[in-house]
């Protein structure tokens, strides 16, 4: 990812139309607010360690909080993004974590086990930078989160969400005109006669990195599990959570009804699905939705394994940083990228990371955006979404109350409209910062920038639904060994190694070998819990 650490500003209005929280505050009451009290002071230090490059705004965030709070340091430091995961996971292994905040999305299972302060609670703590109630800073609906239960209503918030992003198809406008191209796509065919077109033209049709980081959290990944959306949206049906369920709110599913044609329809905000009985159907593996070896999502398969055909030689060994390198030097006409880019693509021409060398820069081309161009056929459900919800995935490190407090007076300080001014000003003033926008109130991006942002067409969001486009795509629930383990299929699949009934039938194998440990360390479930899915389940125990 381009920019892999944004520092987001503004209101998302290219997410209109995301669906409301449900009605009104709990039994109708809003939580009181809490009395007046004065700026607090601290004293202490806070370890900001993100996964990323240097020079994205953050350390001019740190010294406008230092002088807000004197007696507090914030160390800004970064670390390698494709080992990123697997540092953080060494933090706790060593039993004395040294870092604070960090990016947790890709430690499910640390998040699980309460290895990061719940955010929840201190939600309905005032901020004292805006003199509200924290969560009044944030457009839920935007993020898609309901403050008071949590989700799926278990009260449980390990990271924020504020920064809002849509994945998007970036392309050469001169590459594709000299290919003969002057209309973008909007269906999977059409995207597949201009690759071979641009093939033709002597270009590389798509740039994309297919190495382990990428496959799994990029750009890789995103393709993986956007498209099997547009297959199995209508799974979420069969984990909805039904009356007698120990997570039924009548209020919520009763008056749901699928709807494929409404890409909101199945927002965790509309609908309440059961996890017990998603996961005793992907233990079954009967219904086609949860049975990747079935003939719907075999389908899926050829057609990302014909857009990976068009990617650069030897893709599989290749890194995101590369393939974007690859597009910005106009040798690949196309990319998956993110509307950050709006604000990024000036700077990364310049950015040595891209060039690799520093002083240099990329010649400086027409571009545009097109959305994801659905698939069409006889196991479609509905159109392609995208990915396209507030990302950042922001958490802080578990270790006691005084660091606790210190973490969230910051974190209030951030999510301000002033501490965002900072935030705004710092990226745009950095060599490869990017910004974006955010669902925090009283925050827009200005002039052409903003208005750019906003001609962003909105056509749903696929990320975090509950249906098994994400949770099947790539391994089992990203239960690492089950991850590494899909990888290794996926490059032989997508490189053309392995046919697409071998590959269905491995990652089929791949999901039974380690269903029970990711049951147990992702979902905290045991299988005894799936016999009874009307009935909270109960965290297996631990030994040792």
């Amino acid at each position: 990812m381009r920019s892999s650490v944004m520092v987001g500003v503004g209101i998302a209005a290219l997410l209109g139309g995301m669906g409301a929280l449900g009605a009104g505050w709990p039994q109708g009451v809003r939580p009181a607010a809490v009395k007046g009290q004065k700026l607090p002071q601290f004293h202490g230090t806070i370890n900001v360690d993100f996964g990323g490059t240097p020079g994205q705004g953050w350390h001019a965030i740190a010294k406008a909080y230092e002088r807000i709070e004197p007696g507090v340091k914030v160390n800004i430091q970064w670390q390698n993004p494709s080992t990123y995961s697997t540092w953080l996971t060494a933090q706790f292994s060593a039993g004395h974590p040294t870092a604070d905040l960090v990016t947790n999305n890709t430690v499910a299972q640390l998040q699980a086990e309460g290895k990061f302060v719940n955010f929840q609670p201190w939600l309905f703590h005032k901020d004292p930078y805006t003199h509200n109630l924290w969560l009044d800073n944030f457009n839920w609906n935007l993020i898609g989160y309901n403050p008071y239960t949590g989700y799926p209503g278990n009260g449980k918030l390990y990271d924020l969400n504020y920064q809002v992003i849509q994945v998007i198809w970036m392309y050469n406008k001169a590459l594709w005109h000299k290919a003969g191209i002057y209309k973008t796509p909007t269906t999977f065919k059409q995207l597949i006669t201009d690759f071979k077109k641009l093939k033709k033209s002597g270009t590389i049709p798509f740039a994309i990195g297919g190495n382990y980081n990428s496959l799994w959290g990029d750009k890789g990944g995103w393709l993986m599990r956007i498209y099997p959306d547009q297959y199995v949206r209508s799974s979420v049906r069969d984990a909805v959570s039904r009356p007698g369920d120990y997570n039924y709110v009548a209020s919520i599913n009763k008056k749901w009804h699928y709807n494929p044609k409404n890409p909101n329809n199945d927002n965790s905000t509309q609908v309440i699905v059961n996890p017990v009985r998603q996961w005793r159907l992907i233990q079954q593996a009967k219904r086609p939705s949860y049975n990747v070896a079935s003939p719907k999502w075999m389908a899926v398969d050829r057609n990302l394994r014909t857009i990976f055909s068009y990617a650069e030689p030897g893709f599989v060994g290749v890194g995101d940083t590369q393939s974007d390198s690859l597009f910005l030097s106009q040798k690949a006409a196309t990319e998956v990228t993110g509307t950050w880019t709006i604000s990024a693509f000036p700077k990364d021409l310049k950015n040595s990371l891209f060039t690799g060398k520093k002083g240099t820069a990329f010649k400086s081309f027409p571009y545009g955006f097109f959305n994801m161009p659905s698939m069409q056929g006889p196991y479609v459900e509905a159109p392609a979404r995208t990915i396209s919800l507030p990302i950042g995935f922001q958490g802080f490190v578990n270790k006691n109350p005084k660091q606790t407090a210190l973490d969230m007076n910051f974190m209030m300080w951030l999510t301000s409209p002033a501490g965002q001014r900072v935030a705004q000003e710092a990226a745009l003033k950095s060599p490869n910062g990017a910004v974006t926008p955010v669902a925090i109130k009283g925050v827009s991006i200005p002039g052409k920038l903003g208005k750019e942002f906003a001609s962003v067409k909105y056509i749903g969001d696929s990320e975090g639904k509950p249906t098994t486009a994400a949770s099947i795509a790539r391994g089992l629930g990203d239960y690492q060994p089950s991850v590494v383990a899909w990888v290794a299929l996926a490059q032989k699949y997508l490189s053309g190694h392995m046919s697409t009934k071998a590959y269905a039938r491995a990652s089929e194998a791949n999901i039974k070998k380690y269903f029970v440990p990711a049951l147990e360390n992702v979902a905290l479930m045991t299988p005894a819990d799936l016999k009874t899915p009307q009935k909270k389940p109960v965290p297996p125990v631990k030994h040792g």
